[in-house]
């Protein structure tokens, strides 16, 4: 009986103490609190509830960074976080697009619906191309001795502008549509014979029997010429429009630091690294134009297009249209302030050929034959370069570039061996590579 009162009291004493702890949390705000109470604000969309296991204090008080959660408790954590801070969290568990470094300007821009901002570019192009191996035109009478060969009328190096827009769809994912285009490489070459008449200017083409009713055009070109002239011209056009997929817990640092945002990536050193790999695929249109002249002037060391004179030009347009992978990794130093990059791509494509040969004198056109060719073609771009990032919205860019084409038509192969022969003129040949390389600087902001 005394034992059973004993223990009453005991049960009463204890239900006494623990009102008090509770009733501790109800007073003025002069009283001791036993738990943090976070401050009131956005952030308290409800009180956060505490698991008897897996719960993680915050980190701090009171900045209440991080949500206290259970492993069941993983999908609710990554609302709350996407909501408050603006910034995407993928199924890898980390901010993986919009939350530091160079996406950080996209934070507002990504919420529940993943989704980022824009970005654009602009650069100088300087570019030059391979010369080829060409056709000699000209010689001076002597076998084997060449005064004029197609090849070394390049011009060296030719300027141009890039442009490049994109999109973030996603704090992963881009559109990127890129165009850019060179100025015309024009170089012309013209040899005059020591003394009109002297015969000392030759071709090794055969021109056959055509005749412009005056005059025989073999005897224009290689019977006593006074001048022969070669002219080139080039152009290069390029655009295409990819969809770009960085790779997932993979963004450049932040120029001071990565920050406290890796959630559970782990430390920083392991959401945050320096190297980060994206690849791409999309479709591109590379236009290449080239005009290849050979003039002659029988009579004089001019050419105003009189009646001994001739011109014979070749031109050709390849239209490459057609799909392309790639990628690109980058490395960055110095906190991420500087970034050092190289991009490779490859594509197959078809390419639509127009010809257009023609030979005029000053009496007339002797001939103006027009075809075209549907052939595959291959391009391969190599980009190698370095960023230096002045904050997170604006970079300095600039490096080197290099584009493979093959499968493409040249003028110089569009000579045929007899320049009276329709037949082969009509024929386009096709099996043509080029090399078009150079350096290129600009600058990308995103907004």
């Amino acid at each position: 009986m005394k034992l059973s009162w004993i223990r009453a009291m005991a049960m009463t004493l204890s239900a006494t103490a623990l009102v008090s702890v509770a009733s501790a949390q109800q007073s003025t705000v002069y009283s001791p609190s036993l738990v943090p109470v976070p401050k009131t604000g956005p952030q308290l969309s409800g009180y956060p509830s505490y698991p008897s296991t897996g719960a993680r204090v915050w980190s701090s008080y009171p900045n209440e960074s991080a949500t206290v959660q259970g492993a069941s408790d993983t999908n609710a954590a990554a609302t709350t976080a996407s909501s408050s801070t603006g910034a995407y969290t993928s199924d890898c568990g980390c901010d993986d697009g919009c939350g530091s470094g160079w996406f950080s300007k996209f934070r507002g821009r990504c919420g529940a619906v993943p989704g980022c901002g824009w970005y654009a570019s602009a650069a100088g192009i300087v570019l030059t191309r391979d010369r080829g191996n060409g056709v000699i035109t000209t010689n001076d009478g002597t076998p084997f001795v060449s005064v004029i060969n197609s090849r070394d009328v390049m011009r060296d190096w030719q300027g141009g502008w890039e442009v490049t827009l994109g999109k973030f769809i996603s704090p992963n994912t881009a559109i990127e549509v890129n165009y850019w285009h060179t100025g015309l490489f024009h170089d012309s070459d013209t040899q005059i014979a020591t003394a009109q008449g002297s015969g000392n200017l030759d071709t090794p083409l055969n021109f056959g029997t055509l005749n412009d009713g005056v005059n025989n055009i073999q005897d224009l070109y290689a019977t006593a010429a006074g001048a022969h002239m070669v002219g080139r011209s080039n152009e290069f056009m390029n655009i295409e429009i990819n969809l770009i997929r960085h790779s997932c817990c993979c963004d450049r640092p932040a120029i001071a630091s990565c920050g406290d945002s890796c959630g559970d990536c782990g430390d920083c050193g392991s959401c945050c690294r320096p190297m980060c790999f994206n690849w791409f695929a999309g479709i591109r249109l590379f236009r290449f134009y080239e005009n290849l002249l050979f003039a002659t002037s029988d009579d004089n060391t001019d050419f105003v297009f009189d009646g001994n004179e001739a011109y014979y030009d070749v031109r050709v347009h390849n239209n490459l249209v057609g799909g392309q992978i790639g990628g690109r990794v980058d490395y960055y130093m110095f906190g991420g302030k500087v970034g050092l990059w190289l991009s490779p791509r490859l594509g197959i494509y078809g390419n639509h050929i127009s010809h257009e040969s023609f030979l005029r004198t000053g009496n007339g056109e002797l001939f103006d034959i027009r075809s075209h060719k549907n052939d595959v073609a291959f391009v391969g771009q190599l980009d190698v370069g370095g960023d230096y990032y002045f904050n997170d919205n604006l970079k300095l860019f600039g490096g080197y570039r290099l584009v493979a084409v093959s499968g493409v038509a040249l003028s110089d192969e569009q000579i045929p061996q007899r320049i009276d022969d329709a037949a082969a003129i009509a024929d386009v040949d096709s099996n043509g590579s080029l090399l078009l390389h150079g350096a290129f600087m600009g600058l990308e902001y995103r907004f």
